[in-house]
């Protein structure tokens, strides 16, 4: 589900003649990762990238908060253990509001610049 449907997605709207895609992933994606979830990540951005959209946004955020319909215990709990020491935490590594990426991902859309961009979380801190 996480390499396979984005990159149906994006190789349907290529094909339609859309220039731009822009898509979540993980901070660590990577496809030389131990961790099989970051591995898929980096997968699906290596894939993308060979498409050839125009404008291709990758964005990165760290652990994501915000209002969720299923209940997920252990990242309920991380969030508030990382909202807690957030002031010794780099803010690249703090827990991000989805809708923070959310309004990255539209300012973006609204400006994109020519290429691959990566979006780290901290950078996306600032929407």
């Amino acid at each position: 589900m996480d390499y396979h449907y984005p990159l149906m997605i994006a190789e349907h709207f290529y094909r339609q003649h859309s220039s731009l895609f822009a898509i979540v992933t993980a901070m660590a994606a990577n496809q030389s990762s131990r961790l099989f979830y970051n591995q898929v990540k980096g997968r699906v951005e290596t894939s993308l990238r060979a498409i050839g959209y125009q404008h291709l946004g990758i964005f990165r955020p760290s652990m994501l908060s915000g209002q969720r319909q299923e209940h997920r215990l252990g990242e309920q709990v991380g969030a508030i253990l990382m909202h807690a020491l957030a002031f010794i935490i780099p803010k690249k590594y703090q827990v991000i509001q989805a809708e923070k990426v959310a309004n990255a991902m539209l300012a973006y859309a609204k400006n994109p610049q020519m290429g691959v961009s990566v979006i780290q979380s901290d950078q996306l801190q600032n929407h």
